[in-house]
């Protein structure tokens, strides 16, 4: 699949790791590869002067998630929707990555943080990646004024400072839905998707 995966030496010319995970291991040139019929596989490391065994072992067991649950994560570049428990070859290396993603209506997650670089897994493990939620503020003004923010996404839990400004011939009369009331500015709380409207006379 045009996949490369190292599965013994970890960059390092010397002589280490015997008993221990064959990528941790310092090879000195290895030269050649044989396969016996268990599934062992031996490397001529000629700067050692030695015959090294790599024996496999069975696979490990990751838990990979998203938090919240349920969203959508890039998986060797595969979509995979958390959780997902998935077994691979001691040692092997993997992607990850992730992207916005819409729920209901005026709800959206956004990955937190960066992904490292291909992690590989020696033992059993979790890999989780935290989504910030952000909700949609739609504002508008009617005839003779005008409102303050525009509509836009917000982090769950932000609190924004509306105000509305009357044009001339006008006054302020109030919000009207998530809003309501005469103070302007007004503060709202992005605990859900919100609407607002400011009305004039």
């Amino acid at each position: 699949g045009g996949i490369i995966t190292t599965v013994a030496g970890n960059g390092t010319p010397g002589y280490s790791g015997d008993g221990g995970s064959a990528t941790s291991a310092d090879i000195n040139d290895p030269v050649g590869v044989a396969l016996d019929g268990s599934g062992n596989v031996y490397v001529s490391d000629i700067g050692n002067n030695r015959i090294r065994r790599l024996t496999p072992t069975g696979p490990v067991s990751v838990n990979v998630t998203s938090n919240p649950s349920g969203l959508t994560l890039l998986v060797d570049l595969a979509p995979v929707t958390t959780p997902q428990l998935f077994n691979w070859a001691t040692g092997s290396c993997h992607t990850f990555s992730a992207s916005i993603q819409s729920g209901s209506m005026g709800t959206e997650y956004v990955p937190i943080g960066t992904f490292p670089a291909n992690p590989c897994f020696s033992s059993t493990a979790s890999y989780n990646v935290n989504f910030t939620t952000q909700y949609y503020l739609t504002t508008s003004a009617g005839a003779g004024g005008t409102i303050s923010p525009s509509s836009g996404w917000y982090n769950s839990g932000t609190g924004v400072s509306v105000s509305a400004t009357a044009g001339t011939g006008y006054s302020f009369a109030g919000f009207s839905g998530s809003l309501t009331g005469t103070t302007s500015p007004q503060s709202i709380a992005m605990n859900a998707p919100a609407s607002v409207t400011a009305n004039f006379t």
